[in-house]
């Protein structure tokens, strides 16, 4: 990175992660917090989610196939520079690429990614959905049947951690506040008691980036009681779908009173 890109950076490697900040400082409430505070907390961040995925899918190290790289850069020019030289594409906004060797870059784009608190909740989300994609066989499921799943968990690890989801990974990402404010339990709980036609027919064959922010409050709800109520389930459905069987059918004997 620093010969291709012609700059110092600041780096972190993790048992998963391979971190990269190359920011000064960013605004925390009313201080400031230098890059390097910064790069340990999202250190500390990533590894939670990690050990939490281990949990949940029972991951060995045998089931990665690299460690997961993520940037965060202080101008849109670096951002840009570094997505021209690594991954071969140029956005304005955050990119990643997912599968077999993940990597997500970002600058502290003012009024989304400028403070700490946006950048660590942006940083667990596609964490999440990096460890996922590169797992078990390299695969991302989001565009392959397995949009509900790629959606619920990027979501359901942010809201773990900082109690509550503010990022998507459709163009709605630039909403302020998402659906509802980002804290999901009482306003999907009401709308499922409220709605009694089934969802989960329409959701589940639908692409992580065509979804709309209420579809992605269900995908997260979805896989909340999967995770309380089924979890031996996940690590088989992650596979089934990476083998591109339907979800429909892989899902069906776990959904129970889920509709």
């Amino acid at each position: 990175l620093e010969r291709e890109l012609g700059c110092p950076v600041m780096r972190l490697e993790t048992k998963r992660y391979d971190l990269v900040v190359v920011v000064r400082e960013l605004a925390e409430g009313t201080k400031r917090i230098s890059g390097h505070v910064l790069l340990h907390r999202l250190a500390r961040d990533e590894e939670h989610v990690s050990n939490l995925v281990t949990e949940h899918y029972a991951m060995t190290d045998q089931d990665y196939r690299a460690k997961m790289r993520m940037w965060l850069w202080d101008s849109l020019a670096i951002h840009q520079k570094a997505q021209a030289k690594f991954l071969g594409t140029l956005t304005t906004g955050d990119f990643k690429m997912l599968g077999h060797d993940p990597v997500f870059s970002v600058w502290d784009e003012p009024g989304l990614f400028d403070t700490v608190p946006a950048v660590r909740a942006l940083f667990a989300h596609n964490a999440a959905h990096m460890l996922l994609s590169n797992a078990c066989e390299p695969n991302w499921v989001g565009d392959i049947g397995g949009g509900w799943l790629d959606a619920g968990l990027g979501h359901w690890y942010e809201y773990e951690l900082f109690g509550r989801t503010l990022n998507y990974c459709i163009e709605e990402a630039t909403l302020s506040d998402g659906y509802e404010n980002g804290q999901w339990r009482a306003p999907v709980r009401r709308r499922l008691e409220r709605e009694k036609d089934p969802f989960l027919p329409g959701l589940l064959p639908k692409r992580t980036g065509t979804m709309t922010p209420a579809e992605h409050a269900l995908c997260w709800s979805f896989y909340d009681y999967l995770l309380h109520e089924q979890r031996a389930a996940l690590r088989p459905i992650l596979l089934a779908l990476k083998h591109k069987k339907p979800a429909r059918q892989r899902t069906r004997s776990y959904t129970g009173p889920y509709r």
